[in-house]
């Protein structure tokens, strides 16, 4: 289950919030947590590889059931894997975790960083 967390950009002093963990909408509509969060082509793409996928289970002789089975197959690989690769891109365009002290603990922990520091200041 994917949980959130704040994050504060140091220099202009945006908010915006991180994920980290398994992304079930992205296990059910692959692409379209990345295209909601303004990353177009990345779920663009993740979406017509997940469509990729189920054809050619389709083709591989599987039937109509070889569309879902593949869009859920590329969509657990992508649930998987975005969250993490989303808020450790916030992070490295000098965004910094600003929730509680436990929650960034914790959100460093699930995303394998550290060092990054939490932000000083939560205006």
């Amino acid at each position: 289950m994917s949980r959130r967390v704040l994050l504060l950009h140091t220099r202009s002093g945006l908010h915006r919030t991180g994920y980290y963990g398994f992304s079930w909408m992205s296990l059910l509509i692959a692409g379209g947590p990345a295209m909601w969060r303004g990353d177009l082509g990345r779920g663009l793409a993740i979406s017509m590889t997940a469509l990729v996928a189920g054809l050619c289970l389709v083709v591989a002789g599987m039937g109509l059931w070889g569309l879902p089975l593949g869009w859920l197959a590329t969509g657990a690989m992508w649930g998987s894997l975005y969250n993490r690769l989303y808020t450790t891109r916030l992070l490295a365009r000098g965004y910094r975790l600003a929730g509680t002290e436990e929650e960034n603990g914790r959100a460093a922990l699930a995303l394998g960083i550290e060092g990054t520091g939490a932000a000083t200041c939560l205006g």
